[in-house]
């Protein structure tokens, strides 16, 4: 159902993850919107930003993927001051997002660090930082007046993210 995108590679003996994980998010623009016909520019780049962010990670490009992905939460920033109640809750879409992005960065640093681990503290920091994203949207999601299949979709997402992010910590031996 939501394509992860993984690859392993041997280290030295070692079997590490080189995480080029892509949780899709892209499944929540085609949940959360009614559909192509009525979604505005604005939804329709949002999605766009999301396909760029899947793209550049199969292609093994965690910097490339991070930036789509944060011009995509500071978009669903920007629509969720201009919505109302009753429109799409872009509030948990934005930190969603920013999970991602932070745990592309991480990614990106940690390969450019030659995959070693322990992961050093700064990799550390943006792991917990996608963490912390993630809370907040688990706090936001609780809050929401979404439909209850947009709720349920949130709520599972934001789950997999954390889980994600937990695990890339417990691999890469960041101390909390």
């Amino acid at each position: 159902m939501f394509p992860i995108l993984c690859k392993e590679r041997q280290n030295g003996g070692k079997k590490g993850v080189a995480w080029i994980c892509s949780v899709s998010l892209l499944v929540l623009v085609v949940s959360v919107f009614p559909g192509p016909a009525q979604a505005s520019d604005a939804e329709r780049e949002l999605s766009r930003l999301q396909t760029q962010a899947e793209n550049a990670m199969a292609q093994g490009d965690p910097q490339g993927a991070a930036n789509s992905i944060g011009r995509a939460a500071l978009l669903a920033s920007q629509l969720d001051k201009q919505s109302d109640a009753t429109r799409p809750p872009y509030r948990i879409m934005s930190d969603l997002f920013r999970t991602q992005e932070q745990v592309y960065r991480a990614i990106a640093l940690f390969q450019q660090s030659g995959e070693r681990t322990p992961a050093s503290s700064g990799i550390c920091s943006l792991l917990s930082q996608g963490g912390q994203h993630a809370v907040r949207a688990l706090e936001h999601n609780s809050a929401t007046t979404a439909s209850p299949a947009v709720h349920e979709r949130l709520q599972q997402e934001t789950m997999e993210w954390l889980e994600t992010v937990q695990e890339v910590q417990q691999e890469w031996d960041c101390r909390q």
